[in-house]
């Protein structure tokens, strides 16, 4: 028998944020592959304009994981050398929490 699961897995939680952002009229792709100077990187989501990269945003399961991802860690400063806005979602935070703050950055140009 196969229990049903307690937690959204990532999966999930990408899935939903990507048709929400879908929805909203964002070109946004998944397992987005890319390699600057700190080495290749695999990208959750990102959010294009005419075909620029303009957010990653980076997806975590863990509601531990909101703890953890405004420090410096190794992927932080990873994400950061490509020099643009990075957007964590976590399971702490709605789906409508993310898709706003991607709007915000876009209305703030």
């Amino acid at each position: 028998m196969i229990p049903y699961p307690k937690n959204k897995s990532k999966f999930e939680l990408q899935a939903e944020l990507f048709f929400a952002l879908k929805n909203e009229g964002f070109s946004v792709r998944g397992e987005v592959s890319a390699k600057n100077e700190s080495g290749k990187s695999m990208f959750d989501l990102v959010v294009f304009v005419d075909g620029k990269a303009e957010i990653i945003i980076e997806v975590k399961n863990s509601p531990h994981a909101a703890l953890v991802y405004g420090k410096q860690t190794k992927q932080a400063k990873k994400y950061n050398s490509y020099g643009l806005a990075v957007i964590y979602h976590t399971s702490l935070h709605s789906i409508e929490e993310t898709v706003a703050k991607v709007r915000k950055y876009f209305n703030g140009y």
